[in-house]
């Protein structure tokens, strides 16, 4: 089982930030918050998700979680939630930020157990394996999101 940690924000709030259409969420109470597009915010609040995200720490790497009730275990990525990720398939991020939670920023990967032993990131993203449709995100697939 892996270990995880995480951190919860005290009364700040979201903030919109109209120029770019963004919204700026809280995680923690040192400042930290997660970038994520507006309309993807919207879409997490209309489906009863909470707008008071956390910092979780698994396996020395952090990740922005919400608790979610649609999910086995109660708590998810807020990455997976909007890219809907099925079973299988890891959410990634472009620039390496876990808190730039835009959609330009994430994209699908299959988990490394996929890939030949030894395969670094970069290898990895550079030597695409065949199978993912192109606009996956659009595709509207659901499934379990863990």
């Amino acid at each position: 089982m892996n270990s995880q940690s995480s951190q919860h924000v005290g009364n700040r709030r979201p903030l919109l930030n109209s120029a770019n259409d963004t919204v700026e969420v809280p995680l923690s109470e040192d400042g930290r918050s997660a970038l994520v597009d507006r309309t993807d915010f919207e879409d997490l609040l209309a489906a009863g998700i909470s707008d008071k995200w956390c910092i979780s720490k698994v396996r020395g790497k952090e990740y922005v979680r919400v608790r979610c009730p649609y999910v086995k275990g109660g708590a998810t990525t807020v990455a997976r939630l909007i890219m809907r990720a099925p079973a299988g398939l890891v959410v990634r991020y472009a620039d390496g930020d876990p808190f730039n939670l835009r959609r330009s920023n994430l994209y699908f990967a299959h988990s490394s157990s996929y890939w030949p032993k030894g395969w670094s990131a970069d290898r990895r993203r550079a030597n695409p394996r065949p199978g993912l449709p192109v606009d996956y995100q659009q595709s509207g697939v659901s499934g379990d999101v863990q």
